[in-house]
């Protein structure tokens, strides 16, 4: 399965899934430039991904909530970023707490014109919401 199909199955960004590919989250190898990412290990990967929220932190979960009040559904920072950030919620720029719920995986970074953005999960949105 390529990058593209991997994110789509996943709810998460392409660069999401090649990051995940580097570190060794989930088992792929590179062909011709492209990693092509074992679908096992992908369904593994998504699990983990699901079942984090339920063990958060209460500091970590109320960041989460606090987060999810200032996010944008579906804002594009460009329109050539659209396809992107479809389904998605968007923080802006420099929202506090933001690394704290990175080193989680409840966000995926989006960088646009050299500023950070940043995507929670659809894991992240399903902790977050009432």
């Amino acid at each position: 399965m390529n990058t593209t199909a991997a994110a789509a199955k996943a709810g998460v960004t392409v660069a999401t899934i090649r990051t995940w590919c580097r570190i060794g989250a989930v088992a792929a190898t590179k062909h011709a430039g492209r990693w092509i990412i074992d679908a096992e290990s992908l369904d593994q990967r998504i699990a983990i991904g699901t079942r984090r929220p339920a063990q958060l932190p209460n500091d970590v979960a109320a960041l989460l909530r606090d987060t999810f009040a200032q996010a944008r559904y579906e804002h594009s920072p460009r329109p050539s970023y659209r396809a992107a950030v479809t389904g998605r919620y968007v923080l802006p720029p420099h929202t506090w707490g933001s690394a704290a719920l990175l080193r989680w995986g409840l966000v995926d970074e989006l960088i646009v014109r050299g500023r950070t953005w940043y995507l929670l999960t659809p894991s992240a949105v399903r902790a977050a919401r009432p």
